[in-house]
């Protein structure tokens, strides 16, 4: 039975993710780079500011100032349209076990996006950035870190993740991975990682009440 439940953010806790992809959709085609909202889910869903801002920089062939030229925008997004997915309220106050959030986005970001949707109070002292770690997802680094601050050996640990990096970096640390599919990313992506998919949050409690067979992470 799982100890230490790991939550990304992003997708799993806050329903963040396809206003980011809107943002970035629309900057990203002023700077000439037009992608799709599928390619965009699939090439930075998961990934780090940093690694974004150098492939953004690598494509458009010029320095990009993130701090005014997307980072403003987001934070627009969020503080008119952020809501906490469905069901997180309610899944996190009944959960009965020990929580953290273990994400891409740098620490401020976190908590703004946790404040903004009423989710804050639930993981006081156990917010863990990407960015306080030598490798960002998909490598474990983060949720290896999540677990020593928490006090928890990886086999305790289950990692809830919405993007492929996400899953990858969670089974790389040799942790049991539950997935979460969404409009981004569906089922099937994160299936054919291996892993067991929820349709929606509310189904983690049930997940974590099953064991998983020996052989499984």
């Amino acid at each position: 039975m799982a100890a230490l439940v790991i939550f990304d953010l992003d997708g799993v806790l806050v329903d963040s993710e396809t206003l980011a992809v809107a943002v970035e959709q629309r900057i990203l085609g002023q700077m000439g780079w037009s992608l799709s909202r599928e390619e965009i889910a699939e090439r930075f869903v998961g990934r780090s500011a940093h690694y974004m801002r150098a492939e953004v920089e690598r494509h458009v062939g010029r320095p990009v100032n993130w701090a005014r030229e997307f980072d403003p925008h987001y934070v627009a997004a969020f503080r008119s349209e952020l809501r906490a997915v469905d069901g997180a309220h309610e899944v996190l106050a009944g959960l009965g076990r020990a929580v953290c959030v273990a994400s891409s986005s740098s620490l401020e970001q976190i908590q703004l996006k946790l404040e903004l949707t009423g989710l804050l109070d639930f993981f006081a002292g156990a917010l863990f950035s990407g960015e306080q770690v030598a490798h960002p997802k998909p490598a474990p680094d983060v949720f290896l870190h999540a677990a020593r601050a928490m006090g928890y050996a990886p086999r305790e640990c289950v990692v809830v993740e919405d993007s492929v990096v996400g899953v990858r970096a969670g089974l790389a640390a040799g942790m049991r991975v539950l997935g979460l599919a969404s409009e981004l990313v569906p089922r099937v992506a994160l299936e054919d990682l291996g892993v067991e998919v929820l349709a929606q949050l509310s189904e983690l409690p049930g997940a974590l009440r099953v064991t998983p067979p020996a052989n499984a992470t």
